[in-house]
């Protein structure tokens, strides 16, 4: 009987460890958080070289969820889903405002990347916004 009573005590300590690897992971328990999905889609869309490229004069970014990340089975990478709203003003005075429901995949540590094809979708439009 004592012996059943340990492992129910130690059920508890087990059952939080996952909740631990993710406070250790990304400094949130419910995945990468609005935080690291602003970063992301700051340093993979709105770099320096793509405002310069563009003709951004503004841009705003607004995350509006982020879901738990899962394990991607064909590229083994761990992605989040996201839904944001992007609204960009060119130097020629047009607003350019847009939703996207795309990923960010975690890469090293606690960054992660915009998904390389929605990256490429976000710069083609706002190219052709651009030039409009």
């Amino acid at each position: 009987m004592r012996r059943y009573l340990f492992f129910l005590l130690l059920v508890p300590l087990f059952a939080g460890c996952d909740q631990a690897v993710y406070l250790w992971q990304y400094g949130s328990l419910t995945g990468p958080g609005k935080k690291n999905a602003r970063a992301a889609f700051e340093r993979d869309i709105f770099s320096a070289e793509a405002k310069k490229k563009y003709r951004i004069v503004q841009d705003e970014i607004t995350v509006n969820e982020v879901e738990m990340p899962t394990i991607n089975p064909w590229t083994n990478q761990e992605e989040a889903g996201v839904h944001v709203t992007v609204v960009v003003r060119f130097q020629n005075g047009r607003i350019f405002q847009q939703s996207y429901d795309g990923a960010i995949v975690h890469v090293q540590g606690r960054q992660w990347r915009v998904n390389p094809p929605l990256t490429k979708a976000i710069h083609a439009q706002l190219e052709a916004a651009s030039r409009a």
